[in-house]
């Protein structure tokens, strides 16, 4: 799985530097998952439950724990490390994976059709948040079906630290308001979300101007998700990464969320 994933961004970017950290940030948050996971026993936590239903010994493992919970565990695991049935089968053959293309914008039928706090600011329906046009956020494209956004920001001369650079926590206040989003729009109308973890990389000073943010929903599971976003300047390198955690709550406990 991840030399697919590490050939499919080599084949997506010019420079190898920024390949491989596109790389490592598509991957960061499935093997932080594992680890955790590891931790609690990994897949042999299948036998630590086994003991801990049934101290004293069993003469049917049937008779401790029903097949459902097994294969629970089992695929739990799997689905984590990206390495179940149906997501290595869903995975592009590295030889012939295609370059990024743009879907239906906001203006198509199919974005125009959804609602929700983050649509209705994309279609006018509402302002969008004050931090986000203080940020000057600009929605540019969405693919729901993948979990993808790409998003513009306009960095002011405002934002700049006494070096002339854009500070970094305006960039990771754009990253912030990319990762967000990526999620918001695949969500339901009555739902939103809330962030859990979130880190940030700087990896190029960028001086004020348009700034470009890229977002995807790398894995869900649940409730909770697993996003990832990068920044480009004007000169098309990634200036920023970002991963984040999130979870996926009920619209009317967005006020007492985290």
């Amino acid at each position: 799985m991840d030399a697919t994933s590490l050939s499919g961004h080599l084949a997506r970017h010019a420079d190898p530097a920024d390949a491989l950290q596109a790389y490592q940030y598509d991957r960061l948050p499935a093997t932080g998952e594992v680890v955790l996971r590891n931790r609690n026993g990994g897949p042999e936590s299948v036998i630590d439950e086994v003991e801990r239903r049934a101290p004293e010994g069993f003469s049917r493992l049937e008779d401790v724990i029903d097949s459902a919970t097994l294969e629970a565990i089992v695929n739990g695991y799997a689905h984590a490390s990206g390495s179940s049935p149906e997501q290595v089968n869903r995975r592009v053959v590295p030889n012939n994976i295609p370059q990024p293309t743009r879907k239906k914008t906001h203006r198509g039928d199919v974005m125009s059709e959804r609602s929700g706090p983050f649509w209705d600011g994309v279609e006018g329906r509402a302002p969008i948040p004050r931090a986000a046009a203080t940020l000057g956020w600009e929605f540019i494209d969405a693919d729901v079906e993948k979990g993808t956004i790409e998003v513009a920001f306009k960095a002011t001369e405002d934002f700049t630290n006494p070096a002339g650079n854009v500070l970094g926590a305006f960039l990771a206040a754009m990253l912030y308001d990319t990762v967000g989003p990526a999620l918001l729009a695949t969500l339901k109308p009555d739902q939103f979300q809330s962030t859990l973890q979130f880190s940030v990389n700087f990896l190029r000073p960028v001086r004020p101007g348009r700034i470009v943010g890229k977002g995807r929903v790398v894995h869900r599971n649940g409730d909770l998700a697993y996003l990832s976003a990068t920044l480009n300047g004007s000169g098309k390198a990634i200036i920023a990464t970002a991963s984040a955690t999130a979870r996926v709550i009920d619209l009317d406990q967005a006020p007492i969320a985290p």
